[in-house]
């Protein structure tokens, strides 16, 4: 199989980062089923992202990496977008990545 890796870096560093500062960036990162049991109180907005399962790097990089498949395809009108990876660091030895392989119709 053929790789093609096609896309203008602007529009994928766009798109990263309007994900990024919307959905994570400065906020509290909770496991959505845990959502009805934390209460939080503080003298300045708390912004909270609930993410699938515990808010570890490999969760993470699978909201992430599912989030940037749909804003390529909804948003930019991307049809051919066929797989994504996501590297999330924790540091500069602990990383977890994510790579899904999408279906076109």
């Amino acid at each position: 199989m053929e790789e093609q890796w096609v896309i203008d870096f602007n529009t994928l560093s766009s798109a990263m980062k309007e994900i990024i500062d919307q959905e994570y960036n400065f906020r509290l990162l909770l496991n959505k089923k845990d959502s009805s049991k934390v209460r939080i109180s503080a003298p300045f907005e708390v912004k909270i992202t609930y993410v699938n399962g515990p808010p570890t790097a490999e969760s993470l990089a699978r909201d992430i990496c599912r989030e940037l498949s749909r804003y390529l395809t909804e948003k930019i009108k991307l049809k051919n977008v066929r797989a994504c990876r996501i590297t999330v660091c924790e540091g500069s030895n602990l990383c977890a990545e994510y790579v899904t392989h999408l279906t076109t119709e």
